[in-house]
């Protein structure tokens, strides 16, 4: 049996109310907020499932593994993120798959619920072509990062959660001279007006999501 060459990693923290989409409970609340997060979870991995020989959830905090291991697919392995800050915490997984020698690496999260698994696999194409791939987002953050065999040196000095993380990225892919590829701009879903244009991105392999934000409207925001 040949050796897994590509890893898909996708970051997401435990749906706790208060502690998770905060930006778009101020315009709702942290219960609708939270539950609403955990349905994002649940699409990005049943849509992105498949697109990756070896498929990782990296979870935070790491002591509700558990409540990640009671609704998680059973084809994707459960990992828990490193300590620090998010870029701390993204170079230690891609230090990880670089030291499993995966040849391609591609990380995401889990704001993006609707992002068509045709861009990931575009990602891991554009990397033979390139030693790092970026998928910039509308917020000035970026969806999606990729690398090959070795680390991009992108992950200090970042001011994270800000509208600066793709241009300051990019800046420090340049002064290292890292070979980068860019992949379609999409969207994060972090405020009531993102919400909004998730409607309008609901394709017919988003119609559970579609029920379940009907739902929760239904329920919390009614």
């Amino acid at each position: 049996m040949m050796p897994p060459k590509t890893l898909l990693g996708v970051f997401a923290k435990f749906w706790e109310a208060g502690k998770v989409k905060t930006r778009l409970a101020t315009d709702t609340n942290d219960t609708f907020a939270a539950e609403l997060y955990k349905a994002f979870i649940l699409t990005t991995l049943e849509r992105v499932s498949g697109v990756a020989d070896a498929q990782h959830l990296a979870v935070t905090p790491a002591e509700r593994l558990s409540d990640f291991a009671l609704v998680t697919p059973p084809n994707w392995t459960i990992t828990t993120q490193s300590s620090g800050d998010l870029g701390c915490r993204m170079q230690a997984f891609f230090q990880q798959a670089v030291e499993h020698q995966f040849e391609k690496t591609v990380l995401i999260g889990t704001d993006s619920p609707t992002i068509p698994p045709a861009i990931i696999q575009q990602a891991f194409d554009l990397l033979d072509h390139a030693d790092c791939v970026i998928g910039p987002a509308a917020d000035g953050g970026y969806y999606l990062i990729g690398c090959t065999t070795s680390v991009p040196p992108v992950f200090n000095n970042i001011d994270w959660s800000s509208d600066q993380v793709f241009q300051q990225t990019i800046s420090a892919l340049q002064h290292h001279d890292v070979s980068y590829k860019l992949l379609p701009p999409w969207f994060d879903v972090d405020t009531i007006e993102d919400l909004r244009k998730l409607r309008e991105s609901i394709d017919e392999s988003s119609q559970w999501l579609c029920q379940r934000l009907d739902s929760l409207e239904a329920e919390y925001l009614a």
